[in-house]
């Protein structure tokens, strides 16, 4: 009982300090409008009325059409969660969405075409699966890294007697990281990890009881409730079969191991459907004697997501997981027959949004294995789709120039497509290259074209810039060539210069494009890079401000720390446009944000625009108007700046007095911008406390000229928690409290 209290608290703790993160999700950016509905993956479904309600990841909640297997469609969809919907489960008109570090998210469906938000819940750490039963929804909470292990993992208790305003009633602490729940009668039975199964008294869903608990080597993580048994897919021990005649006293009878990590597990009747990287029908019929009769041949990457009666629905992959070319697919199998399972039918979604190019009303997007496609933007608000041209392979990124796209197509070179009708692109074109064709810029009669090549397993072969005459667009032909030293990624040209990421930046002269050559470069890891006046931006371990005034010696003179690992960006007026790609964390991706720096003065870059993206962050473009165009794999979304007044880094006057302004954004989860102003020049020592007084970090420590100035907070390496800002300078010292959650 003590740990219960103990995790409790901590978890009452972590809510404080989160109290208001759901206001962070954007500031001074909001969204106009969006195209496409590429989902992220199905992760939990559940089907009533013959609708499938599909948690899928970045992509929410996905209402699918089942009643015809043969010819599944979306009849409606919610993209807006800030988080990962990992779980969902449905009452009365509603749907409930386990949504990672979005927490609970009620949708109403009522109307499944229009599914709507109205109420949510914070849980503080990673809502990642949920159950009903009557008023009370039951939500696990995996918890957060600390710097001893995860904290604030525990099983979450909601009343939803009015379903838009959940409660929380109970909160309790678990051993493990629970991944999983299944309510039955009384009883909730939780997978918790390296705890294996744990029973807990829900009798009184505001006083959660732990009654019994089963513990095997393993790492539990799915759970599934039939009778008097459960079943636990427990990874590399297989999966277990648990009599719980006796809640109190669980008691194992069966035991299956497939050779795999179980991690999903669902009940058909007398058979159970598990996933381990294949998927394994087995008969349970005998619990004692559990064996399998059959496997279901699926696509890589598949798992079973839902069953409803003898239908199983099978989350698929036809390419790699690691976001390189996948097309999500939604498949209905019948196990009427478990020994000989049934395709009944697919929904399939060929690619996401990689990159997009703005060029007058229209907006052309790389769209992966979707080709290329062309949406009218003249409306922003109400965008529509005009017409694709699929291509060879991978359409990873485009540019435009007059009536043609060119689309850099992995390794079907680059595409030359007409585009001077819209609604009817047609390619009429094509160079290849010997690698894998990943970026595309356009200036006058030539087309850069960077291939990184071809990995060989201990280097790239093939890789390099290619200069492509386009004086005929309909006959490319290879005009010069430059062999970059590591796999290049990006080519940005400016007068006769092009700059190339390779790791590193290099500066070719491309005076004579047939005969490129090196003359600077500038050793700090670039991934994307534009230019704009006299100075390069690039992104990689940050934003890199560089000088090009003189491009043989290039130099820098700004520089941005931000959360993850920005790649595209994009440069309009005094501003900077950068994504921070997404991590791999806890087996999800998260991350996906856009961020707008002024960057009016290059040595005190100041954040002044974030917003929390439903995607991936894949790529970025500023229209002449000013809006942002992101492609973000789940779909293209169109976002409007509002420039916030007074940020723009040193005033031009001096204050009258020594001070500390109120941090901002505060609470906190990625950057918090700190502003003090000097009214005489001096030294300036900016300092950041724990709240038991201990230094964490010196901020800033040197003198400065009289003036504002803001200072960038990065939360990257610190623990969620409350933290102390010190100022010290003449003479006077000031503190602001600042909370950061990750």
């Amino acid at each position: 009982m003590c740990l219960r209290k103990v995790a409790t608290v901590i978890c009452f703790l972590l809510i404080l300090l989160s109290g208001c993160l759901y206001a962070q999700e954007n500031e001074n950016i909001e969204k106009v409008g969006s195209i496409y509905n590429n989902w992220d993956s199905a992760r939990d479904c559940v089907v009533y009325d013959n609708l499938a309600y599909v948690a899928a990841g970045r992509s929410g909640l996905q209402i699918l059409d089942v009643s015809d297997f043969e010819n599944m469609s979306v009849v409606g969809y919610w993209d807006d969660n800030p988080g990962t919907a990992c779980g969902v489960a449905v009452s009365d008109g509603y749907a409930f969405i386990a949504d990672g570090d979005g927490g609970l998210r009620v949708i109403s469906v009522n109307n499944p075409e229009n599914p709507v938000e109205v109420g949510f819940s914070e849980t503080s750490n990673f809502a990642n699966s949920i159950d009903i039963s009557d008023e009370y929804v039951y939500v696990t909470d995996s918890g957060i890294w600390g710097d001893n292990g995860f904290v604030g993992q525990c099983l979450r208790v909601f009343f939803i007697g009015d379903p838009e305003q959940p409660q929380e009633i109970e909160t309790y602490g678990t051993q493990g990281r629970p991944q999983d729940v299944a309510v039955s009668g009384e009883f909730a039975y939780v997978a918790d990890e390296e705890h294996g199964l744990r029973v807990f008294s829900i009798s009184n869903p505001g006083v959660v009881r732990e009654v019994g608990s089963f513990n095997r080597e393993g790492h539990a993580r799915s759970v599934a409730v039939s009778g008097d048994k459960v079943l636990l897919a427990n990874g590399r021990d297989g999966v277990r079969i648990i009599s719980v005649t006796d809640p109190e006293h669980p008691e194992g009878v069966g035991h299956y191991n497939s050779g795999g990590f179980a991690h999903k597990v669902f009940v058909l009747g007398d058979y159970a459907l598990i996933s381990d990287g294949e998927l394994h029908i087995i008969s349970i019929d005998d619990p004692e004697h559990p064996f399998e009769v059959g496997q279901y041949d699926a696509p890589d990457y598949s798992s079973c997501t839902g069953v409803y009666g003898e239908i199983a629905f099978i989350r698929t992959y036809t390419a790699s997981e690691d976001r390189s070319g996948r097309s999500a697919g939604f498949r209905a199998v019948s196990f009427a027959d478990p020994e000989s399972p049934e395709d009944l039918g697919d929904y399939v979604i060929e690619g996401g949004s990689c990159n997009i190019t703005v060029s007058g009303d229209f907006a052309y997007i790389a769209n992966d294995w979707g080709g290329l496609r062309i949406a009218s933007v003249f409306d922003p608000e109400n965008p529509v789709d005009l017409g694709y041209c699929d291509t060879a392979e991978r359409a990873i990124d485009v540019a435009v120039s007059g009536d043609y796209a060119y689309v850099a197509d992995v390794t079907g070179g680059m595409r030359v497509i007409s585009v001077e009708d819209p609604e009817h692109p047609q390619e009429v074109g094509f160079f290849d290259t010997p690698g894998e064709a990943c970026d595309v810029t356009i200036s006058g009669n030539y087309a850069y074209l960077v291939d990184r090549g071809t990995w060989t397993g201990t280097r790239h072969e093939n890789k390099g810039l290619h200069i492509i005459s386009i004086a005929d667009p309909e006959n490319p032909q290879e005009a010069g060539y430059y062999n970059t030293h590591f796999s290049p990624g990006d080519v940005t040209v400016s007068g006769d210069y092009a700059y190339v990421t390779d790791g590193s930046l290099s500066i070719l002269s491309v005076a004579d494009p047939e005969r490129p050559v090196r003359v600077g470069y500038l050793d700090e890891w670039a991934n994307d890079v534009v230019i704009s006046g006299d100075c390069a931006y690039i992104t990689g371990g940050g934003l890199r401000v560089v000088s090009i005034a003189d491009p043989v010696h290039p130099e820098v003179v700004g520089f941005y720390e931000t959360e993850y690992t920005p790649y595209s960006i994009a440069v309009h007026d005094d501003f900077a446009f950068i994504l921070d790609a997404a991590q791999y964390e806890m087996g999800i991706y998260t991350g996906g944000n856009l961020h707008v720096l002024s960057i009016a003065d290059p040595e005190n870059i100041v954040e002044v625009g974030f917003y929390d993206l439903p995607g991936w962050a894949e790529g970025v473009s500023v229209s002449d108007d000013g809006l942002i165009y992101v492609a973000d794999w789940t779909n293209v979304g169109i976002y409007r700046f509002t420039d916030p007044a007074g940020v723009r880094g040193p005033a031009e006057t001096s204050p009258i007095e020594f001070s500390l302004s109120p941090a901002y954004p505060n609470p906190f989860n990625s950057t918090t911008t700190i502003t003090y102003g000097l009214p005489l020049p001096g030294n300036v020592l900016l300092q950041l406390y724990n709240p038991l007084g201990q230094r964490i970090s010196t901020l800033l420590d040197g003198n400065r000229q009289a003036g504002v100035y803001s200072v960038n907070l990065v939360g990257k390496n610190l623990a969620s928690g409350l933290y102390i800002v010190r100022l010290e300078g003449a003479g006077q010292v000031f503190t602001r409290k600042v909370t950061l959650l990750q």
